[in-house]
């Protein structure tokens, strides 16, 4: 390394160590250059590169946002299959596997009624569920194991 006084010059984000007798001075009315000539195209150069590396990806192309947001909207209120249906039945019941510690009348009701209109042999639960229940009902009834909120969930379904 060349001796002398050396300075750290920031570009950007970009920090070098320079000679302080290569580097630019800047003043209000332009840029002066002191130093070899070599050195000055040197850092332009290297500057230049590394900025145009850094910058040279283009942004990403704008996705348009309406069809997007209508198919969603149409997927979240098309009502759930059989199969979907059968599956948020055993997410229930899993639920409502160990309520015992709750000692309430209403969840032992609420959880009994789904377990019984759930068996093979009665499956109003499931019909009633291919005909009512929503994607976004599904979306309530998944994002918790709380019977206190499944029960909000199942209140709030259009019947």
């Amino acid at each position: 390394m060349p001796s002398g006084t050396y300075a750290r010059v920031q570009i950007g984000r970009l920090r070098v160590l320079a000679l302080s007798s290569e580097l630019a001075k800047i003043d209000a009315a332009g840029v002066r250059w002191d130093g070899s000539t070599a050195m000055t195209i040197r850092l332009l150069g290297t500057s230049v590169a590394l900025l145009a590396a850094c910058g040279s990806k283009e942004p990403p192309a704008a996705v348009p946002q309406s069809p997007a947001t209508s198919a969603t909207a149409e997927s979240a209120t098309r009502p759930l299959t059989t199969s979907a249906c059968e599956a948020l039945a055993q997410w229930v019941a899993a639920a409502c596997h160990d309520r015992e510690s709750l000692r309430s009348a209403q969840i032992d009701g609420w959880c009994i009624d789904i377990e019984r209109r759930t068996t093979p042999e009665d499956r109003s639960w499931i019909t009633e569920c291919v005909k009512h229940v929503k994607y976004m009902d599904n979306a309530c009834f998944r994002s918790t194991t709380s019977i206190r909120n499944l029960m909000d969930c199942d209140a709030a379904v259009s019947r």
